[in-house]
C-alpha cells in the first residue's frame, strides 16, 4: 500500500488532516477537495483558512492595477486601461443603462464592469455591478425582457 493510499484511507476513517501551514489538525470540510487531476479526490495541503491568509498576505493593489489588470482587460475583452479610461469618460462617469456613478461593486471594487456581447465578444459599454448582473441573469435575451417590461407595465397599471 502506498503512502497516498494510507493518507486518503487515514482521512476516510477520521475525517481530519494536518494543514502543512499552520500544523493543526482540522477536519476535512476545512480542506478543499481537489476536483481534477490525479489527485483528484484528495484535499488540498493547506486548509482554508490559510489559503485565504496566503492570498491576502501575497495581494498587492499596485502590481494588480499594474500588471494583472492590463493583462486581464486585454485577454478578456482585447482593450487597454486607456480603452477602459476613455469609455468611461465617454460615459460621463456613469452606469450605462441606470445612469449612477458608484459601481457598486463586491469587495470594495471602485470599477465599473465591461459589458460585452458573448457570441461575438465585442465590448458594448460600461455597467455598474447591478446591472450587468441583471443582464447575466436575463442571458441577455430581449423577449425575456421585453416580456419584464410588459410585466413591469402591467402591474403599473393596477
Amino acid at each position: 500500500m502506498s503512502a497516498r493510499q494510507t493518507a486518503a484511507d487515514r482521512w476516510a476513517v477520521t475525517n481530519q488532516k494536518l494543514c502543512n501551514t499552520c500544523g493543526l489538525i482540522k477536519p476535512l470540510p476545512e480542506f478543499t477537495i481537489r476536483h481534477t487531476g490525479k489527485r483528484k479526490g484528495h484535499p488540498m495541503s493547506q486548509c482554508k483558512a490559510c489559503c485565504v491568509k496566503r492570498q491576502t498576505r501575497n495581494y498587492n493593489a499596485d502590481t494588480y492595477n499594474r500588471v494583472t489588470r492590463p493583462y486581464q482587460l486585454k485577454k478578456k475583452y482585447g482593450i487597454t486601461p486607456e480603452d477602459y479610461t476613455r469609455m468611461l469618460e465617454e460615459q460621463g462617469g456613469i452606469c450605462k443603462i441606470c445612469g449612477t456613478d458608484d459601481p457598486k461593486g463586491p469587495h470594495k471594487i471602485k470599477t465599473f464592469s465591461i459589458d460585452h456581447c458573448h457570441d461575438s465578444g465585442s465590448v458594448r459599454g460600461l455597467l455598474c455591478n447591478r446591472c450587468n448582473r441583471a443582464l447575466g441573469m436575463f442571458e441577455d435575451d430581449l423577449e425575456l425582457l421585453n416580456k419584464v417590461t410588459k410585466y413591469l407595465n402591467d402591474f403599473k397599471e393596477i
